[in-house]
């Protein structure tokens, strides 16, 4: 495949194409939340909840497209991996450069993800991820 390239990895959850995504990040984790359809394409009472472990880099784009190649598929909901990442490259050249005896050859162990939203995404180099789904809290009305 050529540098850039993305591959959709299908999630179990039907991420709302119209929702923003909400990134969380923490020490060596990341976390994504968005809102959910359920199997009838309504509005479901969960939200769907990616989370990111070994976390190298973070970063968001304000745009709806993000600029990567995605082999063809037929998944309602997904995440991308970028495969041969000009970012990882970037992030292992910067990171040898001021930590001389890295071993470049651990980079090899991170994966470039990307989570599309309705008007952003969201770029995560981490090392895996898992997904849930969690209940929307609601909160009780006032009298």
């Amino acid at each position: 495949m050529k540098r850039g390239y993305a591959v959709a990895l299908p999630l179990p959850i039907w991420q709302d194409p119209q929702s923003n995504l909400q990134l969380r990040v923490g020490n060596g984790h990341a976390q994504v939340d968005f809102d959910c359809w359920n199997a009838t394409g309504e509005e479901a009472d969960f939200i769907g909840v990616l989370i990111f472990e070994g976390v190298w880099a973070t970063r968001t784009v304000g745009s709806e497209f993000a600029p990567f190649q995605i082999h063809p598929h037929n998944f309602h909901s997904y995440l991308l991996r970028v495969e041969e990442s000009e970012w990882i490259e970037e992030l292992a050249a910067f990171r040898k450069s001021v930590y001389t005896d890295w071993p470049r050859a651990a980079a090899t162990q991170y994966s470039h993800f990307v989570v599309k939203g309705h008007d952003d995404y969201a770029e995560i180099v981490a090392r895996s991820f898992c997904v849930e789904q969690r209940p929307i809290l609601s909160v009780p009305k006032q009298p």
